[in-house]
């Protein structure tokens, strides 16, 4: 839109039920929003580059959020409606703001604890924020899966501890962010592609004795990484995995 730039406010009809795909790409004089009651869904990056973005208010009523949302945004915490059943782990990408991601009481599909989002039977960390100040997580026990994107762009945090319940480290999980070692404990069986991609301070990786296959391009672009340990079940080395 060449006026996107220009727009200050906006203001959303309450009947509004879906928001299409970039409509307020680049509004980057927008500082809050808030989802009319009626909204089901939207588009991807509807909100993409509103840089200047910091609070959104979401509708209870929302269902669905898709990539790139809120790609870019000063975004710095954000409450999950009880009703959203789908978010992609995508939606913040680039937010370096958001501290806090919260799902609301009487989510049917999501929990948090603390700052950071999980699913609500417990077994998939979802997102973690990437603008946490943490520079240590430990990943709670019960966990099993670390979901696609998880830690992406976390680049604040130095060190995450896995719980022996952990099995499967889904794509780009801990992408792009400021690790600085990574020990996966034996119950890991499964690490997905792009997992530890782009991680610059990344020095020390130690597989346990149950991952048996490695990824495409999971440890691409770590050019630190000086020490590998890799266990007594590898078999099996993903294309490009350390490219």
């Amino acid at each position: 839109i060449s006026y996107a730039k220009e727009i200050e406010e906006i203001r959303l009809d309450e009947r509004i039920t879906y928001l299409g795909t970039a409509a307020f790409f680049n509004c980057n004089m927008v500082t809050e929003v808030t989802f009319p009651q009626a909204l089901k869904s939207t588009g991807q990056a509807v909100f993409g580059n509103c840089s200047s973005l910091k609070s959104v208010m979401l509708n209870e009523g929302l269902e669905k959020l898709p990539e790139y949302v809120f790609q870019n945004t000063a975004i710095e915490s954000v409450i999950l409606p009880g009703s959203l059943s789908s978010i992609s782990p995508l939606v913040f990408m680039n937010c370096s703001n958001l501290q806090s991601i919260e799902a609301a009481e009487g989510s049917q599909k999501y929990m948090s604890e603390g700052e950071v989002l999980f699913s609500k039977d417990g077994r998939e960390l979802v997102l973690y924020p990437q603008g946490s100040m943490q520079s240590s997580f430990t990943v709670p026990d019960g966990v099993q899966v670390i979901g696609e994107y998880a830690f992406s762009d976390a680049r604040n945090l130095r060190s995450i501890m896995l719980s022996d319940s952990v099995s499967n480290l889904e794509d780009g999980a801990l992408i792009r962010s400021g690790i600085e070692s990574l020990e996966l404990p034996d119950s890991v069986t499964s690490v997905g592609s792009w997992v530890c991609d782009s991680c610059p301070y990344l020095k020390s990786v130690s597989f346990g004795n149950g991952l048996k296959t490695l990824g495409y391009q999971a440890f691409q672009s770590c050019k630190s990484l000086v020490s590998l340990n890799f266990g007594s079940s590898f078999t099996d080395l993903g294309l490009m995995a350390f490219a």
